[in-house]
């Protein structure tokens, strides 16, 4: 009976009411809403896999940082009902847009309030605080930076939609700020390199560009 079943059959038993119709794209709203982390891996995997089978546009609404950073080839904030950012996700994770750069962290010092919306004065006063030594419990570490993505199961086929990003994300490489510049090409795999026409990193080259990007965290 569907009221015997778990939270994570519930939500690959929507997901394959939905495949039924053969869709060329999928839009899923919180799919880790009342999922444990162990079980979110599981439907983050899940979620690759589809893509690299049916190539199907799957649209993301996630407030799960690990999800947004990990699963999507393109990113978008919405802040105050405007889309603030939008683009590859290689452009958003090292983006210094206060708000992304807030939202990433976790943290309570930047534009956003309990509210949405904080004025002049309450962010002057949290900075006072931080200042002071107070903690918010979001830790001194920036998260920003190209994380690793996850890949299909092996036995897949690779995803079409990877290098179609990838493609996007060089032409608009000389755009982006230099630490951005720096993560995106230490991101990048030795054939990927070949594919563009970057040098091969040496060791010490490549140490020396994930040190740059390092300082967005």
């Amino acid at each position: 009976m569907p009221g015997e079943i778990s939270g994570g059959m519930r939500k690959r038993a929507g997901l394959a009411r939905a495949l039924v119709l053969d869709p060329e794209i999928i839009l899923c709203d919180e799919p880790d809403s009342g999922l444990d982390p162990v079980r979110t891996a599981y439907l983050s995997q899940l979620l690759i896999d589809l893509n690299a089978q049916i190539d199907a546009t799957i649209l993301i609404v996630t407030h799960n940082i690990n999800v947004a950073r990990t699963v999507p080839d393109n990113l978008g904030m919405l802040f105050r009902k405007e889309l603030v950012m939008f683009g590859p996700r290689e452009v958003l994770l090292t983006s210094d847009e206060p708000v992304v750069e807030q939202f990433l962290n976790g943290r309570r010092l930047g534009p956003i309030g309990m509210s949405e919306e904080k004025d002049s004065a309450q962010m002057a006063r949290e900075q006072a605080q931080a200042d002071a030594g107070h903690s918010d419990g979001s830790g001194d570490e920036d998260v920003r930076g190209v994380a690793p993505q996850l890949v299909p199961t092996p036995g897949l086929p690779h995803r079409d939609a990877v290098r179609r990003r990838k493609d996007r994300v060089m032409r608009v490489l000389h755009t982006l700020p230099a630490l951005a510049q720096h993560g995106v090409i230490a991101s990048l795999e030795p054939e990927e390199r070949a594919r563009y026409g970057l040098k091969p990193l040496s060791s010490h080259r490549r140490a020396a560009m994930e040190e740059a990007s390092g300082r967005l965290r």
